[in-house]
């Protein structure tokens, strides 16, 4: 892993700032991004097309990796609503929070790395992963958060840490922007609720065509919605992608109401509210992220006082699928220093 230095020809429609706080590296492709994940797909690829129920064939695969990474699936009632959430190891406490369309059991290898170190608490978000659809509530990211708090204080959690990635860290800066006595620190991962300087391709998308990246119609727009999350080419085997885009189009009437409750509430809500976050802060991002546009960062440096951040060049959205190894280390590392000295680190 080496430092690179900020410019036009690395993050293209953006001129990268140079700040003490900001940290430009080009990690090499992994391991995982090489090997495992193209390798992991194939064998699950051949395990659905023989599966007679690909569901409980996916559903097994979730309990696999909960065991392997340590982690209970628990349920809480909160008010109406039964939240499902997993939970395990010991240490600090650290709540996670998940994007858009992913749920609880997404976290990957990442999860199994900080689950060493700490006490992890992962929901799935209201709308997301087993929480029931309730077509009468409304999904926009301030009452999201106002379900958040209602569940971190029937859980009794008084002080944690706080992570989300995507739609999570909009919900995850919203509540610390709200909830400055309980969050010791927080992290954000290529988030969304932020202005940028430059449109990223999937927003300049729905701008000219209508498209929405997230609500793919056939396998050729499943297929580009992959290219739109990661940097490294990956091309879905047959079978994984006929049966993830039966999963969506069945939820597609769902997702379409998630989306307009999540644009009703606001886009950009952290511009006007990021500087009431006192919470130390560590923003990892993707260069090459086509979801979220990288300049975001310079807006989020500019209203967090206490903020570092790690730009990873040859990277998407979503760096905990990319670089699992790198973005846990640089976290724990963070987390580390939040526990000797919350300011300046």
């Amino acid at each position: 892993m080496k430092l690179i230095l900020p410019g036009r020809s690395n993050y293209p429609k953006w001129d990268a700032p140079r700040h003490p706080r900001l940290h430009y590296l080009a990690p090499e492709p992994t391991f995982f991004q090489r090997g495992v994940l193209p390798f992991g797909l194939k064998v699950f690829d051949l395990m659905l097309n023989v599966a007679e129920d690909p569901d409980a064939l996916i559903q097994t695969g979730y309990r696999l990796n909960r065991l392997i990474s340590g982690l209970k699936m628990r349920r809480i009632r909160v008010g109406h609503c039964a939240w499902p959430y997993l939970e395990g190891g010991k240490g600090d406490l650290v709540v996670l929070l998940h994007g858009f369309g992913a749920d609880k059991d997404r976290f990957g290898s990442f999860l199994t790395m900080i689950r060493r170190g700490f006490h992890v608490v992962v929901p799935d978000i209201p709308g997301f992963g087993e929480h029931e659809q309730v077509w009468d509530d409304v999904y926009d990211v301030g009452t999201q958060v106002r379900r958040i708090e209602r569940f971190i204080e029937t859980l009794g959690l008084e002080t944690f840490h706080l992570m989300g990635i995507s739609l999570g860290g909009y919900l995850a800066s919203l509540y610390a922007s709200r909830n400055a006595h309980r969050v010791t620190s927080l992290c954000l991962m290529d988030t969304a609720g932020f202005s940028s300087s430059a449109n990223s391709d999937a927003l300049q998308l729905y701008e000219d065509e209508a498209r929405n990246i997230f609500l793919p119609k056939d396998e050729a727009d499943m297929q580009l919605m992959v290219d739109y999350l990661l940097y490294r080419p990956l091309v879905l085997p047959v079978a994984f992608r006929r049966y993830w885009l039966q999963q969506t189009m069945d939820l597609m009437a769902w997702r379409e109401k998630l989306f307009d409750d999540l644009l009703s509430g606001g886009l950009y809500l952290m511009d006007g509210l990021a500087d009431r976050i006192k919470a130390p802060t560590l923003v990892v991002w993707g260069a090459e992220d086509r979801i979220c546009h990288v300049s975001t960062v310079e807006t989020i440096m500019a209203r967090i006082e206490n903020c570092r951040s790690y730009i990873l060049h040859g990277c998407g959205h979503i760096p905990i699928v990319e670089h699992p190894g790198l973005s846990a280390r640089l976290y724990m590392d963070f987390l580390g220093k939040c526990g000797k000295d919350a300011s300046g680190f």
